[in-house]
């Protein structure tokens, strides 16, 4: 299993990315993170209490619900 141990020091464009996963903190994960995936499939981790996230997150979200039938 794959885990964020720090965080992406710099907000990253929405526009690049295209999902979400979130990590808890566990014995394996020692910290919470969103790990999002880019457009070419690149995993970045980041602060799940930053603000840029939480509005990424969103604009992912609504993304897929405008793809949605």
């Amino acid at each position: 299993m794959r885990c964020c141990t720090k965080y992406s020091p710099k907000p990253f464009p929405v526009f690049r990315l295209k999902d979400y996963t979130l990590q808890d903190a566990t014995k394996t994960c020692n910290i919470e993170a969103v790990i999002f995936t880019t457009v070419k499939d690149i995993k970045i981790c980041a602060n799940p209490g930053d603000q840029w996230v939480q509005k990424a997150i969103l604009h992912i979200q609504n993304t897929k619900k405008s793809l949605s039938p």
